[in-house]
């Protein structure tokens, strides 16, 4: 497959002109490596498919180091593969060794130069001031001339969680690739929107007070402990919320399709990584399987 415009080799003669004059118009990837890196040969094609996948909104200009030992020491290279992100002339972004399509992905975006992205900054400036309604249709016309402009997205995605348009919300969430829901912000805000639901769930069910009364009366009540996990869960009553989800385990693990062991699991997903009840509730998950 022949290699496109955007992508190419450098040589000491022409690196000024392929990295560094033309990383005022678009952000350019360097690529330093060589034959005998195995690394750097799993490293090559992550980045051409993800560059081709850019289509001209970034370059790749790949330098061997073996042979332009010159550049390798200009640009202190010291382990291969090496990644350095160049923008109007310097370097502004790098990493050694191989990374995930998500990790490079994110590193682009972050300087790529965006037609959209004067609009972004101002919608995202009439929402701190409140102008919530003005921001949205902003960040909308925004994405209706870049859809893949994924950081306006994941913006308006926040905004409409905080006006409760979740139905609008849950759309663009739902659109997002799945690297892009890797995305730090994505997780973050693919758990609020599943904490608005719950809410939303329990402030039109019973309430938790009644619930508890019930459970009282009729302890094997299935469906009440499911019921009262949930609206816990809402409030953010996590411990509270898991002792129910894993009660219910206890008392029929096949309950709707395995309810408690899956409430378990999503409430995981919600506390950060580490958190002590994690640890607690997976041995006694263990424990109660073994």
């Amino acid at each position: 497959m022949s290699e496109l415009s955007y992508i190419s080799h450098a040589t000491a003669e022409t690196f000024a002109a392929c990295v560094l004059e033309q990383s005022y118009e678009t952000p350019v990837i360097v690529d330093f490596w060589a034959d005998w890196c195995q690394p750097c040969k799993m490293l090559m094609p992550i980045l051409t498919q993800l560059v081709e996948s850019y289509q001209g909104a970034v370059h790749l200009v790949k330098v061997n180091t073996d042979e332009q030992g010159e550049l390798a020491t200009q640009y202190s290279i010291r382990s291969l593969p090496t990644v350095k992100l160049f923008k109007n002339g310097e370097v502004v972004d790098e990493f050694m060794g191989v990374q995930p399509e998500t990790t490079i992905r994110e590193m682009i975006n972050k300087h790529r130069v965006r037609e959209g992205a004067i609009k972004h900054e101002q919608a995202l400036a009439l929402f701190d001031a409140g102008e919530v309604e003005q921001a949205e249709v902003l960040l909308t016309e925004v994405l209706a001339d870049d859809p893949d402009y994924y950081e306006a997205s994941l913006d308006l995605v926040s905004m409409l969680l905080s006006s409760g348009k979740m139905t609008e919300a849950d759309t663009l969430l739902n659109a997002l690739p799945e690297d892009i829901q890797q995305y730090e912000q994505a997780k973050a805000l693919i758990v609020k929107a599943k904490m608005l639901h719950l809410k939303q769930q329990a402030a039109d069910g019973v309430d938790s007070a009644t619930l508890r009364q019930r459970l009282t009366k009729s302890p094997d009540d299935l469906e009440t402990i499911l019921m009262l996990a949930n609206a816990e869960l809402a409030d953010e009553q996590y411990e509270q919320s898991m002792a129910l989800f894993f009660q219910l385990m206890k008392k029929d693990d096949s309950y709707k399709d395995q309810a408690g062991r899956k409430g378990l699991l999503s409430v995981f997903d919600l506390l950060e990584a580490g958190h002590p009840l994690i640890k607690q509730y997976r041995n006694k998950m263990f424990s109660l399987m073994h």
